[in-house]
């Protein structure tokens, strides 16, 4: 899916990294932070600015102003110290651990960062869909004969055959997961779907071109402490995209930045 190597350079000269957190916000960009004492959730804000104090004409930088954070946010950071904060500039993203140092009205005072360090981003950064986005795609009439006649499989539908789920997505492709086994024993890579349909919610379902370039068979565990025996096949399918219109391509960035923020308060 046209991904490119990740590179790490850590920022320690305190003057540097001034810079780049006056860029950072100057463009009011968006933050997701996170308790370092664990929890996968994260909050999101945006950076408006540095918080400078003046005493006998001395100016002290003390921090980063955030605003915009929900009530869910502030209540999950309620009491919490210590904080891991992503950036995302571009193709760059910034990380860097800090303290919360004050709170106000969806608001918080973040410490200045010893280091920052700074990375590049995958060329097209998969999204993992949940649930309440959930999003599929129909393969379209193309598909071979072997899979269009191949016995429905539980819990799928005869009319449902080409219907998958994507499991997740980005600007560069998408990777579909179903527990119809005709597809993994008739789509090889290099196999095109030039009909295929894209449905994300609330959009309206674009047509698009697409190339298998790999399958994979996995086992899942509805429950975590389940016996292995009762573990599923699934079958997942890794597509690129070959073809995508303005439209669709729009579609798609609003869906992936839906993404982002629906698994941040």
């Amino acid at each position: 899916m046209n991904e490119i190597e990740s590179k790490q350079i850590s920022i320690i000269n305190r003057s540097r990294i001034l810079r780049v957190l006056r860029r950072v916000c100057k463009a009011n960009l968006s933050i997701l932070i996170r308790p370092l004492s664990g929890g996968n959730k994260k909050v999101l804000g945006k950076a408006v600015g540095l918080y400078i104090t003046e005493e006998r004409s001395r100016f002290t930088i003390m921090g980063i102003l955030v605003y915009g954070v929900s009530d869910r946010g502030m209540a999950y950071l309620k009491d919490v110290s210590y904080v891991g904060v992503q950036i995302m500039v571009s193709n760059v993203g910034l990380n860097f651990e800090c303290v919360i140092k004050d709170s106000g009205d969806h608001s918080l005072l973040l410490s200045l960062p010893e280091q920052v360090a700074t990375f590049d981003r995958r060329k097209n950064e998969r999204f993992e869909v949940c649930s309440p986005l959930k999003s599929f795609v129909v393969l379209g009439a193309d598909l071979p004969s072997d899979v269009m006649l191949a016995p429905a499989t539980v819990p799928m539908f005869e009319e449902f055959k080409d219907l998958a789920e994507i499991h997740n997505i980005s600007k560069g492709g998408l990777c579909t997961r179903t527990f119809f086994p005709a597809y993994y024993a008739c789509l090889k890579p290099g196999y095109i779907a030039s009909g295929a349909i894209l449905y994300l919610p609330l959009e309206i379902p674009q047509t698009m071109k697409m190339i298998l370039r790999w399958t994979r068979v996995i086992k899942e565990k509805e429950e975590e402490d389940a016996p292995p025996e009762d573990a599923k096949r699934v079958y997942l399918f890794g597509w690129e995209f070959m073809e995508l219109s303005q439209k669709t391509l729009l579609s798609l960035k609003t869906y992936l930045k839906k993404l982002v923020e629906v698994d941040s308060f």
